[in-house]
């Protein structure tokens, strides 16, 4: 199975926080295990649903036999610990809140809670399935969500990433990425991660791994593609180079350049290839360039027109997306602290969302 690879200069490590000594949240106690929700739904053998999901029930019980993890739902305990690993992380990245699950008592979760019930109110009061509590010799450091999404296929998903505080900066996330990518087989074609612009850390996680972007329709949407195919980008002044491998195929190549706050931007004239090679590189320098502090728009006509690539495409499309992205978190009250883009007018949301 090929890898993934990329070269990003200068790429600021995601920073270690501080330990907290652990305590087991109040009133909860371990109980005996009770069977896990049944995940494979009963089909004929060769449906492609029911591959998808013997695939990913294959990688969750690799994953628990390594005693890498365990499922969330065998516990009262793991159940909460999941549950407000999910709360500390949304308070963490939208109100630079930072808590510790291993310490929240249940009423100190439901208070958590409340501090975002629009951010969190699909939360449901048992972990999803597919949810799992990661273990190192025995202890919880984290939690992850891995399973089958129709929309994303062939990509599983994983619709949640979460390592405690004190765990962080030891390469956690990285090295369980790599053992569920290590794991998929065939329908799957690798994996896909979703995060939000205004969430800077996980976005220069993913793009230090080689992920590349699909989408930014409502959030950005990164693969971790299975075939080998990888990018690298170097940056000289005020020239950035972005190179995209595919085995067997001549590197293809984009270049940009910053001239008085807007973008310069050359491309490959073929903007055919395997799989939406072209888009995900084109999506993907663009990311990269606005995680920088980059322009990503060519003029003020081409910026005009970014909602026609609001989905996905050119890097106007991007240049609008972060606009009423960060319009919206700020009209909420959430921390904000992305790079400020060259030639964005960043109009409040009341402008944005129109009467």
């Amino acid at each position: 199975m090929g890898t993934s690879a990329m070269r990003l200069s200068s790429s600021a490590e995601l920073q270690s926080a501080g330990a907290h000594a652990p305590r087991a949240p109040e009133r909860l106690e371990e109980h005996a295990p009770v069977p896990p929700r049944a995940i494979v739904r009963s089909v004929e053998p060769r449906d492609e649903v029911s591959d998808r999901l013997r695939a990913v029930v294959a990688v969750r019980a690799q994953l628990i036999a390594r005693g890498l993890a365990r499922p969330a739902a065998l516990s009262e305990l793991d159940t909460h610990y999941f549950l407000a690993a999910e709360v500390a992380s949304v308070l963490e990245h939208r109100r630079a809140i930072q808590l510790d699950p291993a310490v929240l008592t249940p009423a100190e979760l439901d208070t958590s809670r409340a501090r975002e019930p629009l951010a969190l109110e699909n939360l449901e009061h048992e972990p999803r399935e597919g949810a799992l509590v990661l273990l190192e010799n025995g202890a919880r450091i984290g939690t992850v969500c891995f399973d089958d999404f129709e929309g994303l296929a062939p990509y599983a998903h994983v619709s949640s990433l979460y390592v405690a505080p004190q765990w962080r900066g030891r390469g956690v996330a990285s090295e369980l990425l790599d053992v569920m990518h290590a794991m998929l087989v065939p329908p799957y074609a690798g994996l896909s991660l979703t995060t939000y612009w205004t969430w800077p850390r996980a976005v220069q996680f993913y793009l230090r791994h080689g992920c590349v972007v699909r989408q930014w329709k409502h959030a950005l949407v990164f693969l971790w593609r299975s075939e080998a195919v990888f990018w690298e980008v170097q940056f000289e002044g005020d020239v950035a180079t972005f190179v995209w491998h595919r085995a067997g195929a001549a590197p293809r190549t984009w270049t940009a350049q910053r001239r008085a706050g807007w973008l310069a931007w050359t491309e490959p004239r073929e903007q055919s290839g395997p799989d939406g090679d072209w888009y995900d590189a084109t999506m993907t320098f663009a990311v990269v360039l606005a995680s920088r502090g980059w322009p990503i728009a060519r003029s003020e006509e081409t910026l005009a027109e970014g909602a026609r690539w609001s989905d996905c495409g050119y890097p106007e499309g991007l240049a609008v997306k972060i606009e009423r992205w960060e319009a919206y978190d700020r009209e909420r009250g959430y921390v904000v602290d992305t790079p400020r883009l060259p030639s964005l007018p960043y109009r409040d949301w009341t402008a944005l969302k129109g009467p």
